[in-house]
């Protein structure tokens, strides 16, 4: 029962994080979302991340349970790197180039 809470609980997070996104998240040809952004792979450890890519510009955590999701970016003159981690750990990563002028 309890899995059961913290899987429900981990959908509506994850639900109101992309209701939430105010961009446009049409695919693009600059828009790469597959596992493995800028060496960043699924299951690394957030010091791993931030190790690689330094301290983030924003991130946001939220605590259910036993539950911890963050979603941090890194936004570089070339654009922004998204991940989210559960309990410390990469679920999801994602890089948006910057748009030019």
């Amino acid at each position: 029962m309890n899995s059961l809470r913290t899987l429900a609980a981990v959908l509506f997070i994850s639900t109101a994080l992309i209701a939430c996104n105010e961009a446009d998240t049409t695919p693009t040809a600059d828009v790469e979302t597959a596992t493995n952004v800028q060496g960043i792979s699924a299951g690394m450890s957030a010091q791993a991340v931030t190790a690689q890519l330094g301290e983030a510009t924003l991130s946001q955590t939220s605590t259910l349970d036993a539950l911890t999701i963050t979603q941090s970016e890194w936004t570089t003159d070339a654009g922004t790197t998204s991940v989210q981690f559960i309990n410390d750990k990469v679920q999801y990563s994602q890089f948006t180039a910057a748009e030019q002028d």
